[in-house]
């Protein structure tokens, strides 16, 4: 006994065999439908995500240049373009905060999107009523 090694005996029941591999079945199947909801409806990772924040002390005028943006944005991208809307916590440091979200799929340039939101942000920042109008893009942001 000297130089033999001892093991641990591990039995597995057959009942525990098939709770693990009906979880494993049930894990990847679930996984599927997941990844065909979110192709569905254009959520990554099968589409891109932007959301422009618009801020402004002013909560009409930060309402209307999102307004604006979004018009301006619906007219190049149609129905990618979501908003505006409000989060969640919609004033933070005296500024209220009004989203618009773009979805776009992954064969678009997400720098192409980006610099024709820029163009489309800085057209709203060149109304006079609108010019304090702070802008926040955020490139896939989930």
């Amino acid at each position: 006994m000297h130089g033999m090694k001892k093991y641990l005996p591990i039995s597995i029941s057959l009942v525990a065999l098939l709770i693990m591999a009906v979880a494993l079945l049930f894990f990847e199947s679930d996984l599927l439908w997941k990844l065909q909801e979110r192709n569905l409806f254009h959520y990554p990772p099968s589409c891109s995500f932007v959301i422009i924040h618009l801020k402004h002390k002013d909560y009409r005028k930060a309402y209307q240049a999102a307004s604006i943006l979004a018009k301006e944005l619906r007219e190049a991208l149609k129905n990618r373009v979501r908003g505006p809307e409000e989060p969640a916590v919609n004033r933070i440091s005296n500024y209220f905060i009004v989203n618009v979200h773009v979805r776009f799929e992954k064969s678009i340039s997400a720098t192409k999107v980006k610099a024709f939101i820029l163009e489309k942000v800085q057209m709203i920042k060149s109304i006079p009523e609108l010019s304090q109008t702070n802008a926040e893009i955020d490139v896939d942001p989930y």
